[in-house]
């Protein structure tokens, strides 16, 4: 098998196995994140920052690695002020909906 064969498979392999998470805000922008482990303290990107986040989709099946099951979301950059926090897979409307600048996924 050629090597560069076996790169391709491998590197399908890994990105196959990722959580995937969608922000939809409310001005109808979206945005995709997605890892294999828990993320540790992401900031958002700084042109979605002052935006108003309405829902996330979250799917946090991977293989062959422990899944993560929260989702917290922090008001402020560094992962400062949490203002949510849940262990729900699939849509989570926000409710009232708020302005989230960082995030972490992980376990309990």
């Amino acid at each position: 098998m050629k090597t560069s064969t076996i790169l391709l498979s491998a590197f399908c392999a890994t990105t196959a196995s990722a959580w995937t998470i969608d922000w939809f805000y409310t001005n109808g922008q979206r945005l995709s994140s997605n890892g294999r482990l828990s993320s540790g303290c992401v900031n958002l990107r700084e042109d979605v920052r002052n935006l108003i986040l309405d829902r996330y989709v979250v799917n946090f099946a991977t293989t062959a690695l422990p899944d993560p099951n929260r989702v917290r979301l922090y008001r402020s950059t560094g992962c400062v002020g949490l203002t949510w926090d849940s262990n729900a897979s699939g849509n989570n409307n926000l409710n009232p909906n708020r302005n989230v600048k960082s995030y972490i996924i992980d376990h309990d």
